[in-house]
């Protein structure tokens, strides 16, 4: 196509098999190898092809890393807003969890405090019989 562009821009003849590509690719070949000039300016398009698209890849590769990039940190971080909502829940679970080993504690304590003053009564009732 960038051969057919400059023939046009320089108004040379364009063989009519190269307005059906792709269907006619090989036909148009021929038919631009049959005259020097197109031949020369189709040929010189055809070695610089590979370093065309190189040149234009290298952007749209970047960009597509970029935006691969920014995905990654997107997730990462909410990865981390999880990992946080995850270790405030933990904390705030630990804090219950110390308050009611508290409120067991004091239960036992009573229970404690209670059953000693039933033992001490039951071995002073015990010492004067």
């Amino acid at each position: 196509m960038l051969t057919v562009c400059e023939l046009s821009t320089t108004q040379l003849p364009i063989p009519n098999e190269c307005y059906s590509l792709p269907e006619q690719k090989q036909e148009c070949v021929t038919q631009l190898a049959s005259v020097p000039q197109t031949w020369t300016t189709f040929s010189g398009y055809f070695r610089d092809a590979e370093i065309m698209c190189l040149a234009i890849r290298y952007p749209i590769e970047r960009e597509q890393l970029e935006e691969l990039h920014r995905n990654l940190t997107r997730e990462q971080l909410n990865n981390l807003k999880v990992l946080r909502d995850q270790q405030l829940q933990i904390s705030q679970w630990r804090d219950k969890e110390i308050n009611d080993l508290k409120q067991i504690q004091k239960a036992q304590q009573a229970m404690w405090e209670q059953w000693s003053k039933r033992f001490e009564i039951i071995i002073m009732m015990v010492g004067r019989v």
